[in-house]
């Protein structure tokens, strides 16, 4: 995922605020995942989120739009309230991808289709049909 309109803040805020704004980030999306997942900041505004032991197919849809909903709520530092957005993209394991790297390549091709649409969404990888067709058969 990709943070919509930090640029802005860090532009216009200074990078202390921008950092300040990082670290909230990182706490409401602690909020969003089981003890058992995995939240990290990849670098600058970009974080992942993985959610492993899934069961139910609509579980990486729902804590998008959870993480969503939190990071729409502003952000107040030193009395500044700071607006974000987040662009999401998901790939799932193994449908898309068997290893992390290409998972991670996957989710962040699906993360600018969502930056693509304005942000603020959420994207699946999807398979190209013949890419599909070939995953079927194995």
């Amino acid at each position: 995922m990709d943070l919509d309109k930090f640029k802005i803040i860090n532009d216009e805020q200074g990078h202390a605020v921008g950092d300040m704004v990082l670290q909230e980030v990182a706490k409401r999306l602690r909020q969003c995942v089981r003890e058992i997942d995995t939240a990290a900041r990849m670098g600058g505004d970009e974080f992942t989120v993985l959610i492993t032991d899934v069961h139910d197919a609509k579980a990486p849809a729902l804590v998008a739009k959870k993480i969503i909903s939190l990071l729409s709520t502003p952000i107040v530092i030193e009395g500044t309230e700071c607006n974000l957005g987040v662009s999401v993209g998901i790939s799932l394991y193994p449908e898309d991808a068997h290893d992390t790297d290409e998972l991670i390549v996957m989710a962040d091709a699906a993360m600018y289709q969502a930056k693509g649409l304005g942000g603020n969404v959420v994207v699946f990888h999807q398979l190209p049909r013949s890419a599909e067709a070939k995953t079927q058969a194995e």
